[in-house]
């Protein structure tokens, strides 16, 4: 059951508490780079998205620029009973006015499987190859 939401509120104020969510939230089932393991990094940002009761509703974590390599979205998810509320525009927004703002780069890069391609379009990612799902957007 879905809890009634009235307000989503955005932070990248992580708290223990809120690691531990988000191991329990991913969706990403392969062992390598899963985001509870990137959060020990210091070259990552997370932004999540929390409910009334600050349980993470979704979040994008990004890979920030290491050496000469811009930016990468490594992963946003949304819950599905959370979906189409425009948390995942919020959150892209968030995230890429972090970029531009704090950044050397200029450009922010991503890998866009499945029919995320379109999504990602809405705020001018575009492929750098037909045959690639690597997306580049130019700030």
């Amino acid at each position: 059951m879905s809890e009634k939401v009235k307000e989503i509120k955005y932070t990248d104020e992580i708290d223990a508490r809120k690691r531990e969510q988000i191991s329990k939230f991913s969706l990403i089932s392969n062992n390598e780079d899963k985001p509870e393991q990137l959060l020990e990094k210091e070259s990552v940002h997370l932004i999540v998205a929390l409910s009334n009761q600050e349980k993470i509703v979704g979040y994008v974590l990004l890979e920030k620029e290491i050496d000469d390599l811009s930016p990468n979205i490594k992963y946003i998810e949304i819950k599905k009973e959370f979906r189409g509320r425009n948390i995942g525009t919020n959150l892209m927004n968030k995230i890429i006015t972090y970029v531009d703002k704090r950044a050397n780069q200029k450009e922010i890069t991503l890998i866009a499987i499945n029919d995320s391609a379109d999504f990602f379009r809405k705020f001018n990612f575009k492929k750098t190859a037909e045959d690639v799902p690597l997306m580049k957007l130019t700030l």
